[in-house]
């Protein structure tokens, strides 16, 4: 419900994939605002989760991958993700496709009942121009 609540808020402008298999979702992954001020239209937040269990398939990797065509191709200036450490996979996952370390913030988050350090990664993406025009909105897409 979470996930389709998100959806209706953001799916005219930032993309929203789900990987499945059937009935069963295996992966999803979504951008939204990095901030919601206009000096950062050009930026938005990329998430991407996996089922448990499904971990090692390249289902993170397919969707973040496509997940990153898409914004390529709406003219986004960066892309930003967050991970809560410790995170292994995610930090490989995002280093692989681009990703730089823009710093880490100690005790932030909250996650399985302990504090968690927090990195923020920052993908630069699409034309460095500085006239460039504001991101291109959605046309919606499905695959299998």
């Amino acid at each position: 419900d979470d996930w389709e609540t998100t959806w209706q808020v953001l799916h005219e402008r930032y993309p929203f994939l789900v990987a499945t298999e059937g009935d069963l979702v295996k992966g999803i992954a979504w951008a939204s605002p990095w901030k919601l001020r206009g000096a950062y239209d050009w930026t938005a937040e990329v998430s991407v989760y996996v089922r448990n269990g499904h971990e090692g398939q390249g289902i993170g990797r397919a969707l973040c991958s496509r997940m990153l065509e898409i914004m390529d191709e709406q003219g986004y200036h960066a892309i930003v993700a967050v991970i809560a450490l410790p995170n292994e996979a995610s930090v490989a996952l995002h280093q692989s496709l681009g990703f730089e370390l823009g710093g880490t913030l100690k005790r932030l988050g909250y996650k399985n009942g302990q504090w968690r350090d927090v990195s923020y990664w920052q993908r630069p993406h699409g034309n460095a121009d500085d006239s460039a025009p504001p991101p291109l909105k959605l046309v919606s897409e499905v695959a299998n």
